[in-house]
Protein backbone atom coordinates (compact mmCIF):
# COMPACT_ATOMS: atom_id res chain seq x y z
CA UNK A 1 0.00 0.00 0.00
CA UNK A 2 1.20 3.54 -0.71
CA UNK A 3 2.36 5.19 2.48
CA UNK A 4 3.11 9.09 3.32
CA UNK A 5 6.82 9.77 2.82
CA UNK A 6 5.96 12.78 5.47
CA UNK A 7 5.41 9.76 8.15
CA UNK A 8 8.56 7.78 6.91
CA UNK A 9 10.44 10.61 7.44
CA UNK A 10 9.30 11.27 10.77
CA UNK A 11 9.91 7.79 12.00
CA UNK A 12 13.05 7.43 10.52
CA UNK A 13 15.83 7.99 13.36
CA UNK A 14 18.82 8.33 11.15
CA UNK A 15 17.87 11.46 10.54
CA UNK A 16 18.89 14.44 13.25
CA UNK A 17 15.55 15.96 14.15
CA UNK A 18 17.26 19.20 15.62
CA UNK A 19 17.49 22.28 13.78
CA UNK A 20 20.70 24.04 12.65
CA UNK A 21 22.46 26.11 15.52
CA UNK A 22 21.48 30.30 14.58
CA UNK A 23 23.75 31.87 12.20
CA UNK A 24 25.11 28.74 10.72
CA UNK A 25 23.52 29.40 7.50
CA UNK A 26 25.57 32.94 8.06
CA UNK A 27 28.86 31.66 8.50
CA UNK A 28 28.56 28.99 5.78
CA UNK A 29 27.77 32.17 2.98
CA UNK A 30 30.94 33.69 4.53
CA UNK A 31 33.54 30.82 4.40
CA UNK A 32 31.99 29.75 1.19
CA UNK A 33 32.74 33.92 -0.35
CA UNK A 34 36.28 33.32 1.06
CA UNK A 35 36.99 29.87 -0.32
CA UNK A 36 35.83 30.22 -3.53
CA UNK A 37 37.74 32.78 -5.58
CA UNK A 38 35.40 36.09 -6.61
CA UNK A 39 34.65 36.75 -10.73
CA UNK A 40 36.71 39.29 -12.18
CA UNK A 41 34.44 41.43 -14.27
CA UNK A 42 35.21 41.65 -17.45
CA UNK A 43 35.20 44.23 -19.75
CA UNK A 44 33.10 44.91 -22.40
CA UNK A 45 35.15 45.57 -25.89
CA UNK A 46 32.08 45.45 -28.41
CA UNK A 47 31.66 48.79 -28.52
CA UNK A 48 35.45 49.91 -28.98
CA UNK A 49 35.27 46.87 -32.01
CA UNK A 50 31.86 48.79 -33.54
CA UNK A 51 34.04 52.27 -32.82
CA UNK A 52 37.55 51.06 -34.87
CA UNK A 53 35.55 50.12 -37.56
CA UNK A 54 33.39 53.32 -38.30
CA UNK A 55 36.86 54.95 -38.25
CA UNK A 56 38.34 53.12 -40.25
CA UNK A 57 35.21 52.94 -42.69
CA UNK A 58 35.44 56.70 -42.77
CA UNK A 59 39.06 56.76 -43.17
CA UNK A 60 38.73 54.59 -46.76
CA UNK A 61 35.84 56.90 -47.70
CA UNK A 62 37.57 59.78 -47.47
CA UNK A 63 40.64 58.45 -48.88
CA UNK A 64 39.10 57.21 -51.78
CA UNK A 65 36.70 60.78 -52.30
CA UNK A 66 40.15 62.29 -52.28
CA UNK A 67 41.83 60.11 -54.59
CA UNK A 68 39.04 59.59 -57.34
CA UNK A 69 36.26 62.09 -56.68
CA UNK A 70 38.57 65.75 -56.10
CA UNK A 71 37.78 66.14 -60.06
CA UNK A 72 36.16 70.12 -60.40
CA UNK A 73 35.71 69.52 -64.14
CA UNK A 74 37.62 72.15 -65.33
CA UNK A 75 39.31 70.17 -67.85
CA UNK A 76 36.28 68.31 -68.82
CA UNK A 77 36.04 67.95 -72.62
CA UNK A 78 33.17 66.22 -74.69
CA UNK A 79 35.04 66.14 -77.87
CA UNK A 80 38.02 67.09 -79.87
CA UNK A 81 36.95 68.35 -83.12
CA UNK A 82 40.27 69.28 -84.29
CA UNK A 83 41.92 66.15 -85.47
CA UNK A 84 39.93 65.83 -88.29
CA UNK A 85 42.22 62.88 -89.92
CA UNK A 86 40.79 60.45 -87.90
CA UNK A 87 38.29 58.19 -89.75
CA UNK A 88 36.21 56.12 -87.11
CA UNK A 89 35.87 57.33 -83.28
CA UNK A 90 33.39 57.18 -80.81
CA UNK A 91 32.73 60.27 -78.73
CA UNK A 92 33.58 59.97 -74.75
CA UNK A 93 32.40 61.45 -71.88
CA UNK A 94 35.13 62.59 -68.83
CA UNK A 95 33.59 61.40 -65.54
CA UNK A 96 31.48 64.78 -64.16
CA UNK A 97 31.66 65.63 -60.13
CA UNK A 98 28.63 67.26 -58.75
CA UNK A 99 27.84 68.04 -55.87
CA UNK A 100 23.71 67.58 -56.40
CA UNK A 101 23.88 63.92 -54.97
CA UNK A 102 25.66 65.23 -51.73
CA UNK A 103 23.07 68.13 -50.98
CA UNK A 104 19.58 66.38 -52.19
CA UNK A 105 20.00 63.20 -51.92
CA UNK A 106 16.36 62.37 -53.73
CA UNK A 107 18.46 64.04 -56.90
CA UNK A 108 21.16 61.18 -56.73
CA UNK A 109 18.76 58.28 -58.41
CA UNK A 110 17.76 60.74 -61.28
CA UNK A 111 21.42 62.29 -61.66
CA UNK A 112 22.49 58.95 -62.05
CA UNK A 113 20.34 57.20 -64.59
CA UNK A 114 20.64 60.80 -66.70
CA UNK A 115 24.25 60.36 -66.54
CA UNK A 116 24.51 57.38 -67.25
CA UNK A 117 22.17 57.27 -70.53
CA UNK A 118 24.30 60.34 -71.58
CA UNK A 119 27.53 58.84 -71.42
CA UNK A 120 25.38 55.37 -72.93
CA UNK A 121 24.37 57.35 -76.07
CA UNK A 122 27.59 59.04 -76.63
CA UNK A 123 29.15 55.49 -76.88
CA UNK A 124 27.02 54.70 -79.56
CA UNK A 125 27.99 57.71 -81.78
CA UNK A 126 30.37 56.67 -84.48
CA UNK A 127 32.09 59.46 -85.96
CA UNK A 128 33.50 59.60 -89.36
CA UNK A 129 34.07 62.08 -92.54
CA UNK A 130 30.34 61.40 -93.47
CA UNK A 131 28.70 62.83 -90.35
CA UNK A 132 31.50 64.37 -89.17
CA UNK A 133 30.01 68.06 -89.47
CA UNK A 134 26.86 67.35 -87.93
CA UNK A 135 28.32 65.24 -84.64
CA UNK A 136 30.58 68.45 -84.26
CA UNK A 137 27.31 71.20 -84.69
CA UNK A 138 25.40 68.62 -81.78
CA UNK A 139 28.90 68.32 -79.59
CA UNK A 140 29.04 72.30 -79.70
CA UNK A 141 25.68 72.35 -78.04
CA UNK A 142 26.50 69.73 -75.26
CA UNK A 143 30.06 71.50 -74.37
CA UNK A 144 27.97 74.40 -73.92
CA UNK A 145 25.34 73.08 -71.82
CA UNK A 146 28.24 71.41 -70.11
CA UNK A 147 29.57 74.80 -69.05
CA UNK A 148 25.96 75.85 -67.84
CA UNK A 149 26.07 72.50 -65.39
CA UNK A 150 29.53 73.10 -63.72
CA UNK A 151 28.19 76.90 -63.31
CA UNK A 152 25.31 75.50 -61.78
CA UNK A 153 27.54 72.86 -60.09
CA UNK A 154 29.78 75.97 -59.01
CA UNK A 155 26.34 77.95 -57.68
CA UNK A 156 25.11 75.15 -55.72
CA UNK A 157 28.58 75.29 -53.64
CA UNK A 158 28.89 78.48 -53.20
CA UNK A 159 25.55 79.80 -52.58
CA UNK A 160 24.01 76.65 -50.71
CA UNK A 161 21.27 74.15 -51.28
CA UNK A 162 18.81 75.69 -53.00
CA UNK A 163 15.97 73.44 -55.29
CA UNK A 164 15.88 76.07 -58.50
CA UNK A 165 19.53 75.17 -58.69
CA UNK A 166 19.31 71.85 -58.63
CA UNK A 167 16.19 71.34 -60.36
CA UNK A 168 18.26 73.24 -63.50
CA UNK A 169 20.89 70.59 -63.30
CA UNK A 170 18.80 68.16 -63.99
CA UNK A 171 17.07 69.32 -66.51
CA UNK A 172 20.14 70.57 -67.93
CA UNK A 173 20.97 66.79 -67.72
CA UNK A 174 17.50 66.08 -69.50
CA UNK A 175 17.97 68.00 -71.90
CA UNK A 176 21.30 66.60 -73.09
CA UNK A 177 20.16 63.21 -73.10
CA UNK A 178 17.48 64.26 -75.91
CA UNK A 179 19.81 66.26 -77.71
CA UNK A 180 21.76 63.21 -77.71
CA UNK A 181 18.66 60.96 -78.67
CA UNK A 182 18.27 63.66 -81.45
CA UNK A 183 21.30 63.12 -82.95
CA UNK A 184 21.45 60.01 -82.58
CA UNK A 185 18.13 59.90 -84.80
CA UNK A 186 19.63 62.29 -87.40
CA UNK A 187 22.52 60.00 -88.04
CA UNK A 188 20.33 57.16 -88.42
CA UNK A 189 18.70 59.30 -90.74
CA UNK A 190 21.99 60.43 -92.57
CA UNK A 191 23.10 56.77 -92.52
CA UNK A 192 19.81 55.70 -94.19
CA UNK A 193 20.07 58.37 -96.70
CA UNK A 194 23.96 57.46 -97.79
CA UNK A 195 22.49 53.91 -97.89
CA UNK A 196 19.67 54.92 -100.11
CA UNK A 197 22.23 56.73 -102.79
CA UNK A 198 24.56 53.85 -102.89
CA UNK A 199 21.61 51.57 -104.02
CA UNK A 200 20.75 54.12 -106.53
CA UNK A 201 24.25 54.16 -107.92
CA UNK A 202 24.90 50.46 -107.86
CA UNK A 203 21.55 49.87 -110.01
Amino acid sequence: MGQDIRELLKQDNRIPSERLSEGHQNRFMARLEEELPKKARKFNYGWLRVAASVVVILSISMFAFNEFGNNNGSNTKIVDTNTPDVKNATVVLSKQTSSLAEMFPEYEKTENYLLTGIKFQLSQINVDDSNRELVESFMKRLENLNREYQDLNKELIEIGPNVQSAEAMIENLTLRLSLLKRLKDKLKELEKIENENYIDIQA
